[in-house]
C-alpha cells in the first residue's frame, strides 16, 4: 500500500501546475459554498427578525367565506375559549 502513496507523491511533484490548479479549484469551491451558506443564513435571520418586528407573527386574521351571513358559524371570544375551534391545531 505504501507504493501507492509514493506513486501519488511522485506524480504530484512531476505535475506541479496541475496539482496547484486542482488545489486552487477545490479551495475556490469550498469558499464559494461557505459564502453562499453564510449569505443564505443571514437573509433568513433578517427575514425572521423583520417579521417579528412588524408584529404579524403575533396576530392571526380570519376572514369568513360567507361574508358573516351565518351567525352560528362566527368566531367569538367564547368559541375560542371553548377550544372546539382549535382542536386540530
Amino acid at each position: 500500500m505504501g507504493w501507492i502513496w509514493h506513486l501519488c507523491l511522485m506524480n504530484m511533484k512531476r505535475r506541479k501546475i496541475r496539482t496547484f490548479l486542482t488545489v486552487l479549484g477545490v479551495m475556490i469551491g469550498v469558499i464559494s459554498v461557505v459564502a453562499l451558506l453564510a449569505v443564505g443564513i443571514g437573509v433568513k435571520n433578517e427575514m425572521i427578525d423583520s417579521a417579528v418586528a412588524s408584529g404579524s407573527v403575533n396576530q392571526i386574521t380570519i376572514y369568513s367565506e360567507t361574508g358573516s351571513k351565518h351567525k352560528d358559524r362566527m368566531i367569538t371570544d367564547r368559541s375560542c375559549k371553548c377550544g372546539w375551534l382549535l382542536s386540530s391545531v
